[in-house]
């Protein structure tokens, strides 16, 4: 899960809508397409509850425009009227020529506006734990672990067939190896010398030590190893654990404001039902 804020001035612009559809793209390319939630923040008022439908049909709308097949779901989370209520907030009066203030009064029943500054000033903290425990059910706890102990079968699987296979390829780069020991053996006490010596001796022996592994054939059988294994590689076939995926129970989302999985009669009637006015 990736988390980020996106901030905004006002109502959310057809470029601001378009340009957080292309960082999803981009993002899908980087991690594969993922499920995105949006969570909105805003001030309690006529405005403040505009909002989250605003942004939402635009992104209903360049969803379908751009041919993105993005799972996007949207939900008002701050500033609400039940948390206005909870948090016992004082109302500020509406501009009066806001000409949306008479139906937001009627429709939540309140005096005026709240400010969204008027949480974290009476009750600090209170928005950051809003925030996080609307972002909890998104985090896999056992994710890490059950991916350590896919990680640990795969690994064992591949040991256990390679295992079966590896014996003959060992035992002919340990034949290898006693020739090279000897080469090098034979060497070793001149070579011990010469690091006493200047840089152009050293590199007459490592050019004869190096002949020496060429003339007995010792680097034509490496290559020829080298080859096989890869050879060998080739015609494993493993049916390795599935990677886990994260686990995550959504039901809580069946009534979010918007879900680029509805259908546009669907979406239309859960805006009607949030009390939000939309042209059809």
């Amino acid at each position: 899960m990736s988390c980020t804020k996106v901030p905004a001035i006002g109502f959310q612009s057809i470029t601001g809508t378009i340009r957080l559809l292309q960082r999803l793209e981009n993002f899908a390319r980087l991690a594969g397409r993922k499920p995105t939630r949006i969570f909105y923040v805003s001030d309690f008022d006529p405005a403040g509850d505009a909002m989250p439908p605003a942004i939402a049909r635009q992104i209903e709308f360049w969803l379908l425009e751009l041919e993105a097949k993005f799972d996007i779901k949207l939900t008002p989370l701050a500033l609400t009227a039940e948390q206005v209520r909870h948090y016992r907030l004082p109302p500020i009066p509406i501009k009066e020529t806001d000409n949306r203030q008479d139906n937001f009064m009627a429709k939540y029943g309140v005096a005026g506006a709240t400010e969204l500054d008027a949480l974290e000033a009476l009750h600090p903290g209170e928005l950051k734990k809003i925030v996080k425990a609307a972002i909890r059910p998104y985090f896999d706890r056992t994710l890490s672990d059950r991916l350590w102990d896919a990680a640990q079968a795969a690994n064992a699987l591949v040991d256990k067939v390679w295992g079966s296979r590896r014996g003959s390829y060992v035992e002919r780069l340990n034949q290898i190896k006693k020739k090279a020991e000897i080469i090098v053996e034979f060497h070793q006490a001149a070579l011990d010398e010469l690091k006493r010596q200047v840089e152009e001796e050293t590199a007459a022996l490592a050019e004869s030590l190096q002949n020496q592994l060429e003339l007995s054939g010792i680097s034509k059988e490496l290559d020829e190893l080298d080859r096989d294994l890869q050879n060998e590689n080739k015609t494993i076939s493993l049916k390795l654990p599935d990677r886990p995926e994260p686990q995550f129970d959504l039901k809580h989302e069946a009534d979010w404001l918007f879900d680029s999985r509805r259908d546009y009669l669907t979406q239309l009637a859960a805006y009607k039902a949030r009390g939000t006015e939309v042209a059809p």
